[in-house]
């Protein structure tokens, strides 16, 4: 059990867990009692991506008309996937994303921001395919993006952090960005701060006294 941060309103959460394969018939009717359980008590359900017990599960939660978050595969349900990476660099995501892309229906919600060269920025800037295990997959799917959600700090609060330093350093790098603006925050540490700075190329080498 959780509080909301936005609402404060008490959540409760019930996890199931997942299996490598499908599951016997009697630890399926188990599962399913217990998905029904999860959603007569309340709870919102949260499951794995895997088959078997997450499946079994959230067809049991349904039937209570229960709320399910994260549940994949589920054939006779409206699928709602939840994965990381973000950036579709790697992780269970590119499973999804190999079997999902080619359909049309599917719709692929980039939240935050996507680098340069990642899968999830070709997905962003309207790439037709994505090569994902060395094969070339074919996007139908809808592709949106939420901007503005990142665990990152912006220039602002990187400022902010930089300033609370007792003493400057004998040097800055900056070695995390585009090209454009870690040459804006670059300079601006330099304006502002008066440090020395500077953004390293691919393979640099520094030596750190």
């Amino acid at each position: 059990m959780r509080l909301d941060p936005i609402t404060g309103v008490q959540i409760r959460i019930g996890v199931m867990g997942s299996a490598s394969e499908p599951v016997g018939p009697a630890v399926a009717a188990l599962c399913r009692r217990l998905g029904r359980t999860i959603a007569e008590r309340g709870a919102c359900l949260l499951t794995g991506a895997c088959p078997g017990l997450p499946h079994e599960s959230v067809l049991g939660a349904k039937e209570a008309e229960g709320h399910v978050v994260g549940i994949s595969p589920a054939a006779t349900l409206r699928e709602h996937i939840l994965s990381a990476s973000g950036m579709a660099t790697g992780g269970r995501v590119l499973h999804h994303l190999k079997q999902r892309l080619p359909d049309s229906h599917t719709s692929v919600l980039l939240v935050g921001y996507q680098a340069i060269a990642t899968r999830g920025r070709q997905l962003q800037d309207g790439a037709t395919s994505l090569r994902i295990y060395g094969e070339e997959i074919p996007v139908r799917a809808h592709v949106e993006t939420i901007h503005g959600l990142s665990a990152h700090a912006d220039a602002d609060g990187i400022m902010r952090w930089l300033r609370t330093a007792s003493r400057p350093p004998k040097g800055a790098f900056v070695v995390h960005g585009d090209p454009g603006p870690a040459q804006a925050l670059a300079r601006r540490i330099e304006k502002e701060l008066e440090w020395t700075v500077e953004i390293p190329s691919y393979r640099d080498r520094v030596a750190i006294e």
